[in-house]
Formats: C-alpha cells, sequence, structure tokens
C-alpha cells in the first residue's frame, strides 16, 4: 500500500500529446481511434515495430543478421520517443524524459541526454 505521506515516485516516462512532442508523437497519438491516451509501453512497441519494418526492407530479406546489420544502419529515425541513432551494441536512444506523478498528473520535471558509448 506504500506509505500515506510519501512523495509520488519519479518514474522514466513519455506520454506523447500533440502538444510539444514532435510530429511522430502526434501522428502515433492520432492512429488511435477511441481517443484514448496511450499508455506508457504503448509508444515502445510501436517505434520497435517501425524500425524492425524499416530494417526489413532495407536488408531485403528476413535473414536475421542482414536485420540486425539493417538495424544497427538506422541512424536518424524520428520515432515517438526520440530520434533514433543505433550504435554497435544496438542502442537506438541517447536520452529519457524524467518525469512524476503529481496527484494522478504526470508532471515533466527533466530531458537527459547521454551520448552513445
Amino acid at each position: 500500500m506504500g506509505r500515506p505521506n510519501a512523495p509520488a515516485p519519479a518514474y522514466v516516462y513519455c506520454r506523447p500529446s500533440c502538444s510539444g512532442w514532435g510530429r511522430a508523437a502526434c501522428a502515433f497519438r492520432n492512429h488511435l481511434s477511441n481517443g484514448i491516451n496511450p499508455d506508457t509501453f504503448a509508444s515502445w512497441a510501436y517505434d520497435a515495430l517501425h524500425v524492425l519494418a524499416q530494417a526489413i526492407r532495407a536488408a531485403g530479406n528476413t535473414d536475421p543478421e542482414a536485420i540486425r546489420k539493417a538495424i544497427l544502419a538506422i541512424k536518424g529515425y524520428q520515432g515517438v520517443e526520440g530520434t533514433y541513432q543505433f550504435d554497435e551494441n544496438g542502442d537506438g536512444l541517447h536520452g529519457y524524459n524524467v518525469v512524476k506523478n503529481d496527484a494522478g498528473k504526470i508532471v515533466f520535471m527533466k530531458h537527459v541526454e547521454f551520448p552513445p558509448q
């Protein structure tokens, strides 16, 4: 249950909206036909599927190693969660938004950017 007077936990979380989040996030939100806000993980799956589709198209086949190489070659893909720049380790994003839950309202705190290794 938690402590009654404990501060709300902070989360690394991104909830796309059409206000200030860019074209990809707005397009993602508008794809929802029932008008419900996406949950925490929906944008990650959305981006993953689009990255995979782009890699399969670039590879020209579904060979796992060809797809892996095509994913690692993706630079500048504008997804819902940010701009993907895959490195040799397969890490695509190099920054995150940190927000907190303030009495049920998600409040943006800061963006943390870190360089690829």
